[in-house]
């Protein structure tokens, strides 16, 4: 806004906000306790109040800046396929080496899921069958996958934008890591032994005062360059950005500044796709309720009860442990250790306190971003001091928790950041910015009286401006024609200076009618026209534009120097979030330590369904017990050696295959498996007594078939390209839960396949994953389809089965009508054994289905189960027309099945004898020879 003046008054009018103050951190406790709901980039409480003011704009602020777009530039050719992308949350650029991908584009898959970009960049060279698998699964990763389009994280299109070839090429790459700036150190390499710099003979890690790191390539990250196709995806990525940011006037001499460059490393995280984490509801989107909103919420699911973290960046750290579980042993056991701390009764108090600061910290990478631009308002100073105080009070806190030795992150967190030198700045911007002042000033950052005697001057020119401004738009008033001086004003623009505005006329810029006065033209607006004399000029001159003189650069030039003290801290403060988040959710929901392992096994007593749990009033717990790469050795002369199943104990079988009663809890037993597994990757506690959980690669199933009209496949087509992904990616270290496959077919058909899959997962020896398999197959295990000799463990899920009395039974003696069907008591318990009844109709009855439809169920099943068919044909459905011909069928069979044929070499029957055979095996008494047909 304008200072302006007028021969009759100043008009100087400022609008301002109040921008939270330094005394206003605990604001946001009074609502502590209140339970956060997200919808999209939004954030309500559900207590009475929504939040109000600036702080609830603030908050919305951030949680929109956490969404903003991941940018992603990936390219195939000849099925090796090269990716990078860059998070703007961490400011970091990630790249992944070059990788062959299957036939299917799996990894291709994996990386679009888990990434959930918002802007693709690929090759319109690059493999033909990789464009269209990249724009299948962005479309079917829509959280309605009814949507034509294609939709990202929050429901807005994914833009897919085709370069040419020369943006993936790898000197444009290279050339475009040399312009970025690294502002945390360079290159973050995993290990020593896979820096690299044979073509350069220098090292990623290495980095001189210019900040610049030495290449060898674009996309050398560790192999020899003769060995593999170079794929420059950060040439085509860098420059996007760059073109962007460019536009948007954020870049300064073509300069785009990043926080690090790291390696995605596929071996150190488990790999699990989206029909996983939704088949077993680790991530559950619900829409919103308006039918014109696209927002989400978390539902029940697992990242929903765990994800109770206190701050944005929390959040967002969280969601990639879930993304990402680390198969890194020595990452799972130090998150462990830290809940276990986190969670002695004796370090409570101080963790409610370090829970208490933690709210102030905000998403302080992009305000400090703003403040290095030089356009920030009072919002990131205040946001920066309030991360000051919390650091400080954070690592005060976090000093006094008992049995503290050994817990990483507060070892971090003691080495992030020089507390007295922090302190010294946070003191220095509670003395230099005057909080209520720059509330009252539209967030403009003013400084306190008396910081800077120059500083005071120019504010009290500044302040009387709108006095002086008036006195001269009197003195010009007095140089011009009455009807004018009427409408003239003086007013002052920042970095525009001082200016004379009249009402704007049609002839308002004809130079010769306002420069007999001395007058120059500007420019005009809607309703004013603007112009400047010798006295605008001179007030120009001696007056200059006071408001940016008025500023905090020196100050600005002290924060900037800890910058990197402070993002280290926002990192550390993250990661503690989390960890309180797990700690949190042990303590509420009564979840233990599990004990990690390099073994594949999975050793759980008394686990939990840790969702399930929470919905009923009372959970059976049930144990598992299941070792990989115990499978069905062979021998080298390709013969199966099977081994003896009394040689085996329960302890020693890779494959559990469970059977039971329709609703006895067969698939919560299957999903606990792989959710306990799950959450001891992310370094989560489990709901279980005990568990000893092996280091599982992937996590696969074929649990739950998600149909959509834009998947173009059926309900079985989704069933058997589950299972393939699942075999084509399987190893000895994986974890595979496979629930009711073949049941969409022909029940020949899908049993033949389940039996194919069984033999094939079995036949892998030591190469058999660990798996848990429920099905209603049972008689392929009676009927020999599947030998009970092989090394599988068979389960069932025990129900309690009270049979009708005689009187409720049919006049046949079979079930039928009425309540004359078993009834179950469903005891949600593991045993072993094979359950022979899957009791569908027991369960149907408990369900609705009408007495009448039930009674002639039972009587086809019983049909159809002891080879009886003639017996649907019920007597009384039959006129007399109908019986005699059924009787004489009947004679016919039983003439036939007693004809006595001569054996082999005692001779061959004539034609004629035949046909006197023939004749009589169709004869009725009574009624002579029938005619030959």
């Amino acid at each position: 806004m304008p200072s302006l003046g007028s021969a009759t008054a100043a008009r100087a009018v400022r609008p301002s906000p109040t921008p939270p103050t330094s005394h206003q951190f605990d604001e946001t406790n009074s609502r502590s306790n209140a339970r956060h709901i997200h919808w999209g980039a939004e954030e309500v409480y559900e207590d009475d109040a929504e939040p109000e003011g600036e702080g609830a704009n603030e908050m919305e602020g951030e949680e929109e800046q956490l969404k903003d777009g991941l940018v992603l530039a990936i390219t195939a050719a000849k099925s090796k396929v090269a990716c990078c992308y860059f998070e703007s949350t961490s400011d970091k650029i990630y790249f992944l080496e070059d990788q062959q991908d299957s036939s299917e584009w799996d990894l291709t898959a994996l990386v679009l899921e888990q990434l959930a970009p918002k802007f693709v960049l690929t090759c319109a060279n690059a493999d033909a069958d990789f464009l269209q698998a990249v724009e299948e699964k962005l479309s079917s990763l829509a959280p309605d996958s009814s949507t034509a389009s294609s939709l990202g994280p929050d429901g807005t299109p994914v833009r897919i934008e085709y370069r040419p070839n020369r943006d993936f090429y790898a000197g444009s790459g290279k050339n475009a890591l040399y312009r970025v700036h690294i502002t945390e150190g360079g290159w973050y390499a995993p290990a020593e032994d896979e820096v690299i710099g044979s073509d350069s003979g220098s090292t990623h890690g290495q980095q001189d005062d210019s900040n610049d790191f030495a290449l060898g390539d674009a996309y050398d990250f560790g192999r020899p360059c003769a060995k593999r196709r170079k794929l420059g995806c950060a040439g085509a990525l860098l420059g996007y950005i760059t073109r962007q940011r460019t536009e948007a006037g954020e870049l300064e001499n073509d300069l785009f500044e990043v926080s690090g460059l790291e390696l995605m490393r596929l071996d150190k995280v488990m790999h699990i796709n989206s029909d996983a984490l939704t088949s077993l509801q680790i991530f559950c989107e619900e829409s919103h309720a308006s039918a014109h909103s696209r927002s989400t919420k978390e539902g029940l699911s697992l990242f929903g009860i765990v994800n109770i973290a206190h701050t944005p960046l929390g959040r967002a750290l969280m969601r990639q442990w879930f993304l990402r579980p680390s198969l890194e042993l020595d990452v799972i056991e130090s998150r462990q250790a830290a809940v276990e701390c986190f969670l002695r009764e004796s370090n409570q108090h101080i963790v409610d306190a370090i829970c208490k600061h933690l709210r102030n910290v905000k998403n302080t990478p992009r305000q400090l971003k703003a403040l290095a631009s030089g356009k920030s308002t009072i919002k990131e100073w205040q946001a920066v001091w309030s991360l000051i105080y919390a650091a400080i009070m954070i690592r005060d806190a976090a000093s006094q928790l008992v049995h503290k030795n050994g817990v990483e992150v507060i070892d971090k967190l003691a080495a992030a950041y020089d507390v007295a030198q922090i302190k010294e700045i946070a003191d220095m911007i509670n003395d230099i910015i005057d909080w209520e002042e720059s509330a009252r000033q539209n967030g403009k950052v003013c400084v306190r009286p008396g910081v800077d005697a120059t500083l005071d001057e120019l504010r009290r020119k500044y302040n009387g401006l709108g006095s002086l401004l008036s006195k001269v738009a009197v003195e010009i008033s007095q140089e011009v024609p009455p009807g004018l001086a009427d409408e003239l004003s003086v007013v002052y623009f920042p970095q525009l200076g001082y200016l004379i505005t009249i009402a704007y006329e049609p002839e308002v810029t004809d130079a010769g009618k306002y420069g007999q006065f001395g007058w120059d033209f500007q420019f005009v607006t809607e309703m004013q026209a603007y112009f400047k004399n010798d006295k605008c000029r001179d007030m120009d001159r001696h007056l200059g534009d006071l408001q940016s003189f008025i500023s905090v650069d020196a100050l600005l030039s002290h924060v900037l120097a800890i910058r990197d003290q402070l993002l280290a801290s926002v990192a550390i403060f993250s990661e503690l979030d989390c960890l309180i988040a797990f700690a949190e959710a042990a303590k509420l929901y009564n979840w233990t330590r599990p004990v990690m392992t390099e073994e594949p096994v999975c050793k759980i007593l008394k686990g939990r369904h840790p969702l399930s749990e929470l919905c009923v009033d009372t959970f059976v717990p049930n144990n598992t017990s299941l070792t990989g790469g115990l499978g069905i050795k062979r021998s080298a002369d390709g013969v199966d050696e099977k081994p003896d199943l009394h040689e085996i104990s329960q302890d020693e079988k890779s494959v559990i295959i469970v059977t039971g009663a329709n609703f006895s809890g067969k698939s919560v037993y299957l999903k606990q498996i792989a959710l306990l597994t799950f959450m001891a990757h992310i370094g989560c506690f489990v709901p279980a007594e005990e568990a000893l959980i092996g280091l599982a690669d992937r996590i696969m199933t074929r649990v739950s078939t998600k149909e959509s009209i834009t998947r173009g496949s059926s309900a079985f087509m989704i069933d058997l390209q589950q299972i393939s992904f699942a075999l084509r990616n399987l190893t000895p270290r994986s974890l595979l839960i496979i629930d009711e496959f073949g049941k969409g077919t022909e029940p020949d058909d899908g049993a033949g396949l389940f039996c194919g899959v069984v033999d094939h997962l079995v036949g892998l020896g030591s190469g058999t994953p660990r798996v848990a398999i429920a099905t209603h197959f049972q008689h392929v295990f009676t009927n020999g389809l599947l030998s009970r000799q092989l090394p599988i463990f068979l389960a069932h899920m025990e129900v309690l089965v009270v049979e009708p009395s005689s009187d409720r039974r049919g006049r046949d003696g079979r079930r039928g009508g009425g309540r004359e069907f078993d009834e179950l008591t469903y005891l949600y318990r593991l045993a072993p054994g094979l359950s022979l009844s899957s009791h569908a109709l027991s369960c149907s009855s408990l369900f609705g289905i009408p007495p009448t439809l039930l009674s002639r169920a039972s009587t086809i099943t019983h049909a159809l189960s002891t080879f009886s068919l003639d017996s649907l044909i019920l007597a009384n459905e039959m006129d007399e027309d109908e019986r005699r011909e059924l009787c004489e069928a009947e004679g016919v069979g039983r003439r036939f099945v007693g004809w006595e044929v001569p054996a082999e070499g005692e001779g061959e029957m004539e034609a004629e004898e035949v046909r006197a055979l023939v004749r009589s095996l169709l004869e009725v008494e009574g009624e002579g020879e029938r005619e030959d047909a």
